[in-house]
């Protein structure tokens, strides 16, 4: 007990010194760019209020993809977020979409609504998930000027619902990392502050949506890769029930991963509504009627838990502001009849060990990192990497480097079911508590905004939601407002496999009570061409 006391008071004590550090740093070295303010009022509408001002006719297709466009112009160069594009082809085929429904009646137009929910609507999606023509590099030196020679089932499932492709956004190395940055196209900074950092690794598709550059965004997520970036930037996501959207073209090596498992594809957008349809879009089995399912769903017969923490040394403290929103949360949640609100009662301390686990599983039989470092064409020297990233000429980035080392020194591993931190054994814990009624409230991270290279000082802070990657449970990252400094803040919901609606009906109510996204900069719109969303 004492020992445990004094680990987390240095724990504490440690993160406080590195916060310090980093603010000074970045405040001397490079002081925020405040992104241009907004003055179209087309740029902060949700994708699905944009479907219908196309359908109805309000505004055409061309004249939402060509100011998202121009929005992508004014603000890239802040993010670094935006790494290919198809620009002129998304204006062209926009312009057939408005050809098209010139010609379309009145009930024809309607019936659109269910067959292409998002016709017109302009999306991105991040550089590793194959957009055909556009750059497929996932970071990697070894793959640079690689393209995609066809698209990835969830963009043709986007393409097929009418969305179209604008480009592809910048991923860490390999998207093994939870900062946003590479040796091949740099490091993309946040809509709300240039000098942290928007999450990883689907940071480019987070810092897009919240700069209003893209309406809509679909990620992958291997151990927070939607969620974290979603809470960085004050957006929202959606991890699925694992195998519910298909991975096929959804990253560089996908093509023999089983279905389901550590690794996911999902949506993230601005509004909780978006994140429901696009998910019946890219589940087409799974998640039909999702969105009627969501509405039946009665907060007065789901059963809330709570965690403030995963109570481990190896996890940065969680911020005293997270607290405070979690328990307004749960106040509301209490007196809004919930079934009942209570402490999660088992232990999370072992969150990396189990994630560790499932990664060794899902992966048992692929190649090493060190082969994924050269595009699989044989193995790197870490030896030789190391030295030529300590003299500055480094082809890798440091995260990947310190991976793999911890993935040559863990060396043959044991038979993952022989494992006491066996994922499955949580798994059948975990749903045995949260049931077929029951959520999980908790932090997406301990720490708010963290600063550019502060997840290298807390790397195992991901661990807050890899533990839900590692046992398959859908979870939902949710926007709750900002900070008094204007750092966005949420916190993420959980449910057991197959139970996505209890997730997304709580964030509904949630969204509604908190208000919802924020928009990071000014909004200089009139009043006269303000439009209800």
């Amino acid at each position: 007990m004492v020992l445990s006391a004094t680990l987390t008071f240095l724990r504490r004590v440690y993160q406080l010194a590195v916060r310090a550090v980093l603010w000074a740093l970045w405040s001397y070295k490079s002081p925020a760019r405040p992104l241009r303010p907004i003055t179209d009022p087309l740029l902060v509408q949700p994708a699905h209020v944009l479907a219908e001002w196309i359908r109805g006719g309000k505004v055409t297709s061309y004249a939402v993809v060509k100011a998202h466009v121009d929005r992508i112009g004014a603000v890239n160069p802040v993010l670094n977020a935006v790494v290919d594009d198809r620009f002129r082809q998304a204006l062209a085929e926009a312009r057939e979409v408005d050809r098209a429904l010139d010609s379309c009646s009145p009930e024809e137009k309607e019936r659109l609504a269910a067959s292409k929910p998002f016709l017109g609507v302009p999306f991105t999606t991040k550089e590793n998930v194959r957009v055909k023509g556009l750059s497929h590099t996932g970071g990697l030196v070894a793959r640079i000027g690689r393209r995609a020679n066809e698209d990835a089932v969830v963009v043709r499932l986007m393409k097929a619902a009418g969305a179209i492709p604008m480009c592809v956004s910048n991923v860490p190395e390999l998207g093994l990392w939870w900062e946003t940055a590479n040796r091949v196209y740099g490091r993309t900074s946040s809509a709300h502050d240039s000098s942290r950092t928007p999450g990883g690794s689907s940071g480019g598709e987070a810092a897009l949506l919240a700069s209003c550059g893209s309406p809509l965004s679909i990620g992958t997520d291997v151990g927070g890769s939607i969620r974290v970036p979603a809470y960085c930037s004050g957006v929202y996501g959606h991890k699925p029930t694992s195998g519910w959207v298909s991975l096929e073209g959804a990253g560089l090596y996908t093509e023999k991963l089983k279905k389901g498992g550590v690794l996911v594809a999902g949506p993230l957008g601005r509004c909780v509504k978006d994140l429901i349809l696009s998910l019946q879009v890219l589940a087409p089995q799974d998640a039909t009627g999702l969105m009627d399912k969501i509405e039946k769903t009665q907060l007065s017969k789901t059963k809330v838990w709570w965690a403030e923490e995963l109570d481990s040394p190896l996890f940065s403290p969680v911020d005293f502001r997270l607290r405070n929103l979690l328990h307004k949360v749960l106040h509301f949640l209490d007196h809004s009849n919930a079934a009942y609100v209570a402490k999660w009662p088992l232990d999370m301390s072992d969150a990396y060990q189990v994630w560790s686990n499932k990664m060794a599983d899902d992966y048992s039989g692929e190649p090493s990192l060190t082969c994924d470092m050269t595009d699989r064409k044989g193995e790197v020297s870490l030896a030789r990497e190391w030295f030529l990233w300590l003299t500055g000429r480094g082809r890798h980035t440091f995260p990947t480097l310190f991976q793999a080392v911890l993935h040559k020194a863990s060396g043959q591993k044991k038979e993952p079911e022989t494992s006491p931190f066996y994922w499955k054994t949580y798994q059948e814990k975990f749903k045995e508590v949260l049931g077929n009624d029951g959520v999980l409230i908790l932090p997406v991270l301990p720490i708010i905004s963290p600063y550019h290279n502060e997840p290298i000082l807390n790397p195992f802070d991901i661990c807050y939601t890899a533990m839900f990657n590692a046992i398959e449970f859908p979870s939902t990252a949710v926007t709750l407002g900002q900070t008094s400094d204007n750092c966005p803040i949420g916190l993420q919901i959980v449910t057991t496999p197959g139970n996505d609606h209890l997730s997304l009906a709580v964030a509904k109510v949630l969204e509604k009570k908190f208000g919802g996204w924020v928009p990071p900069f000014e909004v200089q719109i009139p009043s006269s061409s303000k439009k209800d969303s």
